[in-house]
């Protein structure tokens, strides 16, 4: 036993988000390899999000007929049992989100935090930056994240535009530094 909390990948199983259907059918995806990873005791599945989970909507027809992102269908409509999710807090806030507000509103679901900073100027204009050089307000976010997120990760897209270590070193210094 390899002593695995999690099962998981940088994104969703398929079949992907280009349909209301395809979202419902990919949450099915997920709660069935979950409860298989429980079973096999290698922890929950987990979803990692990028912009698209938060900026592809639609009418949520099987739930309450309301305007959703991808992402808040699939986290309703998956077993908690089985399917935790992985918030990538940079993606979150270049599409647009809130990640503090997320957090608040589906904490009990996110179990991982994927530690990430951006400098967004439109939704189209954005930069991945050193954790505590961008838009997220990251003190707000950890108190909010407390007791809800078991594992942090921290990390930067694309890693070979930056030098590893200093990036790992300031992030690592910044959020050590942190009080909430």
């Amino acid at each position: 036993m390899l002593g695995q909390r999690y099962t998981g990948s940088g994104g969703f199983a398929s079949l992907g988000i280009n349909s209301y259907q395809n979202v419902l059918a990919t949450a099915e995806t997920l709660n069935r390899l979950g409860e298989l990873s429980v079973k096999n005791g290698t922890g929950p599945i987990f979803g990692h999000n990028h912009a698209g989970e938060f900026t592809t909507k639609y009418v949520d027809v099987e739930g309450d007929g309301t305007l959703k992102s991808a992402w808040q269908i699939l986290v309703e409509n998956t077993d908690p049992r089985y399917v935790t999710f992985q918030l990538d807090v940079g993606w979150a806030t270049i599409a647009g989100e809130d990640a503090v507000a997320l957090v608040e509103e589906f904490g009990d679901r996110i179990e991982l935090l994927h530690v990430k900073d951006a400098i967004v100027t439109s939704p189209t204009q954005w930069q991945q930056t050193t954790v505590g050089q961008g838009d997220v307000d990251w003190a707000s976010l950890f108190a909010a994240a407390q007791g809800d997120v078991k594992l942090y990760v921290i990390e930067m897209d694309p890693p070979s535009k930056w030098d590893p270590f200093a990036f790992a070193a300031d992030s690592f210094r910044y959020v050590d530094c942190l009080t909430f």
